[in-house]
């Protein structure tokens, strides 16, 4: 019978039995419910046969109709999130076999190109998605960021500037054109394109970077406000909060950049650069040479190779008459660098 059967006879039976409280008559309305509520459980779908994930679902799909061109595309998409790029490439080539008058198609398997290092796919992919899609703004802002990756600057241009005709505040598209530029030197107009960025896009962080850096080189104070800027997006940045350390150390002020030094070796306890920096600091500025070898050992023990951490630490030894010690360092420093001038030169200064 019927699972649904089931039920229904249990509780039918269940209410035709009269009201008594025996023994019996309470042994048997109990059977009753029980098949009542087995019943009830099998009229639900079971566990093995329910999907437990978005891919299993889509795979369901695709095994009641292998040409389902759109669930293809679908799980390609989950498996590109997933990073297994084979994977995703099997169904997004499948979904275009199946079916070619879909953008968005293309436009995922250009994603899946340029993931693979196949940027000529990836080009010939979002082209035939602007040729379905003229207005595609994804599309021609990726044709542009792929044109500025292999240096064709003008076309990265061209396309920046036809998203922009679609929508004129897209961030990306301002961008990518300071981006271009800045590669080909002009500068000026770098920096109305990343200014236009933010303008679009407060939170483009690398926009702000790359406004602080060239503002820096210039010694423009604007410098430090670009990189606050940055830090406000995201704080745990080190590339700019260690730009903004620089910037305070060429422009003087030591303690400003050795805190902001200290705060990248709280984020990253090894960053070797952070350490090296306010061990110079320490040597250079603070004749504190003390200071400073403990902050060289950090930058050797992130990095075993770093020759210049050695040369500097043996010149604080030499500074504090440890010859021995500064000896062994110039020599280590020549080990990871054959030849370093100056390690050889601190060996010929202290007589070894």
């Amino acid at each position: 019978m019927p699972t649904k059967g089931l039920f229904l006879l249990g509780i039918t039976l269940w209410g035709f039995y009269p009201v008594k409280t025996d023994r019996n008559t309470t042994m048997h309305r109990i059977f009753y419910i029980l098949i009542a509520v087995l019943a009830l459980q099998a009229c639900g779908p079971r566990d093995g046969d329910k999907p437990k994930t978005a891919l299993d679902s889509l795979s369901l799909v695709i095994k009641e109709d292998s040409n389902n061109a759109g669930a293809y595309h679908e799980r390609a998409k989950l498996f590109l999130n997933l990073k297994k790029y084979p994977e995703a490439f099997k169904d997004m080539t499948r979904a275009l076999d199946i079916d070619t008058t879909k953008a968005a198609f293309f436009l995922t398997y250009a994603d899946l190109c340029m993931l693979m290092k196949k940027s000529g796919n990836a080009e010939s992919s979002l082209l035939k998605c602007i040729q379905l899609d003229p207005k595609n703004t994804e599309a021609l802002l990726k044709l542009g960021e792929l044109y500025l990756y292999v240096k064709d600057y003008q076309q990265a241009l061209n396309y920046s500037n036809e998203a922009l005709k679609v929508d004129e505040h897209l961030a990306r598209g301002y961008f990518t054109k300071g981006m271009a530029y800045l590669d080909m030197g002009d500068t000026g107009r770098a920096v109305n394109n990343f200014l236009t960025t933010v303008e679009q896009d407060p939170d483009y962080l690398v926009a702000y970077e790359n406004l602080g850096i060239i503002a820096a080189k210039k010694g423009d104070p604007l410098a430090e406000q670009y990189f606050k800027n940055a830090l406000k997006i995201n704080a745990q940045d080190v590339n700019v909060r260690y730009l903004l350390g620089e910037f305070y150390q060429t422009n003087g002020r030591f303690d400003e950049a050795m805190a902001q030094y200290a705060t990248i070796t709280q984020i990253m306890p090894n960053n070797r650069s952070a350490h090296y920096n306010i061990g110079y600091i320490n040597f250079v500025y603070k004749e504190d040479y003390a200071e400073a070898i403990k902050h060289f050992n950090e930058a050797i023990n992130a990095d075993a190779n770093y020759f210049e951490a050695y040369y500097m630490r043996g010149v604080c030894n030499e500074k504090l008459k440890n010859m021995d010690a500064a000896a062994a360092d110039y020599k280590m420093a020549l080990q990871k660098m054959p030849n370093y001038d100056k390690a050889v030169e601190g060996l010929k200064r202290i007589g070894r």
